[in-house]
């Protein structure tokens, strides 16, 4: 008897350990992700941030579509750490070519490599960054 009491006790101690653990909210920091979007057809890029990629990506192509007044904006990049960006050489329209993640000199190195050996422009944005 007095083992089932024992192994009873433990069930309900670990049933409540994991309904706390379970109820707590997540954290998140604020501005917790950064993308970068643009239109192939322009030469521009727009930047957004949010809590949670979704509300980044969205803030991105609502910029994108607002500043540069194109319908075909894209999102190219997206992270919780940084996004890097840099122009090619193409003509008559350079192309913005994007990676993510890594810290601020991994993604500009990656974004000058991703757009050839005429990048240019380079630029970093990362989630700890001021945004004024």
């Amino acid at each position: 008897m007095r083992k089932s009491v024992v192994w009873t006790g433990l069930l309900v101690t670990a049933a409540s350990m994991s309904t706390s653990v379970c109820a707590a909210p997540l954290a998140h920091a604020d501005d917790g992700w950064v993308a970068v979007a643009n239109s192939p057809n322009h030469e521009q890029q727009d930047w957004g941030y949010g809590p949670e990629k979704v509300t980044a990506e969205t803030n991105a192509l609502a910029r994108c579509g607002q500043l540069e007044r194109a319908s075909d904006c894209r999102v190219l990049a997206s992270s919780p750490d940084c996004v890097g960006s840099a122009w090619d050489g193409d003509q008559p329209i350079n192309q913005l070519h994007a990676v993510s993640g890594g810290g601020p000199a991994v993604v500009q190195s990656g974004a000058m490599s991703a757009a050839g050996p005429l990048a240019n422009d380079p630029s970093v944005r990362c989630t700890w960054f001021s945004r004024s």
